[in-house]
């Protein structure tokens, strides 16, 4: 759902990763939503296809700082691990930036 994740993640949030070459990968929040927006609109998007389960490993606050690792799962395959920055402002707490491990089967 774009429209909550506006909500829950801050304007200037970024997904890193490490791409098959070895180099690091920034993918913006504008860019995450269109790409979604892009696939859920697609001819071949089927929803009942899209089930991930997730487990939150760890969630670490300390004041208006928190950091947490998921480990979602497709089809019964751990597919990734995240590790999400989270910080509480003004407004309430928000996801600022997430690192990830894509694990290879």
């Amino acid at each position: 759902d774009t429209k909550t994740m506006r909500k829950g993640f801050h304007p200037s949030f970024a997904i890193h990763g490490v791409q098959e070459d070895g180099t690091l990968r920034k993918y913006p929040i504008d860019e995450w939503i269109a790409a979604i927006e892009k696939r859920k609109a697609g001819p071949d998007f089927d929803p009942a296809n899209e089930k991930w389960d997730h487990e939150f490993a760890l969630i670490d606050v300390t004041g208006d700082a928190a950091i947490a690792k998921i480990d979602l799962h497709k089809d019964g395959k751990h597919i990734f691990t995240d590790y999400l920055s989270l910080l509480e402002l003004e407004d309430g707490w928000v996801i600022t930036d997430k690192v990830y491990h894509r694990h290879t089967h």
